[in-house]
């Protein structure tokens, strides 16, 4: 899977609250970091601490909402953060 199909899937996923298959998406070693200053905002260290940060998201934005998009125009971003990617 390209860099930019495993986004596109992360999205999938979430919108379709297919968490099983977004674990599978995150190395048992990922790190993430949530940029900003609100309560999400962090580093998550491995997909479970990730999800279990996911899972407070109904509970403290009741009007949150993902929509699955295809994503367009990314090459150069990914090209900056996945230099070997194509």
């Amino acid at each position: 899977m390209t860099p930019k199909e495993v986004v596109q899937k992360n999205y999938e996923c979430f919108t379709t609250g297919d968490m099983t298959t977004f674990r599978t998406l995150y190395a048992e070693d990922a790190v993430v970091k949530v940029n900003g200053i609100h309560k999400l905002s962090g580093t998550y260290h491995g997909p479970d601490n990730w999800m279990s940060a996911l899972s407070q998201v109904p509970q403290l934005y009741d009007e949150f909402k993902i929509y699955h998009r295809k994503l367009k125009a990314v090459r150069s971003a990914i090209d900056k953060t996945w230099p070997d990617a194509h």
